[in-house]
């Protein structure tokens, strides 16, 4: 599928993946990439732990607060017993991972794979 704005999302490789995953404390793993949405780019990570989508926002896409918001959401949801996955944090203890990759910061949420 074609993506909106190709020019704004990130180079899917592993060393940009290996620099991301390092936030979550995840140095090894496989990877496939999610050729389904058109505005954020997702990728399916596969550890020893478990199996993970990452989630990539394009740039320009969704402020922090607009991100956090959507997280909080979620949060609610999944605290009134509705089955939507679970984000992680990263090392800092935070769902939304900011991280500066090719010059340029990406947005980032690991969340929990689901099949379906």
């Amino acid at each position: 599928m074609v993506k909106v704005y190709p020019e704004k999302h990130l180079n899917i490789t592993r060393q940009n993946l290996e620099k991301i995953l390092a936030e979550y404390g995840i140095t090894s793993f496989e990877f496939e990439f999610f050729n389904k949405g058109i505005a954020n780019t997702s990728v399916k990570i596969t550890t020893q732990k478990g199996v993970f989508v990452l989630r990539i926002y394009r740039q320009e896409r969704r402020t922090n607060t607009e991100i956090e918001l959507e997280i909080k959401f979620q949060d609610f949801l999944r605290k009134n017993d509705l089955s939507i996955p679970v984000i992680y944090k990263n090392k800092d203890d935070q769902e939304l991972t900011c991280i500066n990759i090719e010059g340029k910061t990406w947005k980032v949420l690991l969340i929990e794979f689901k099949e379906g």
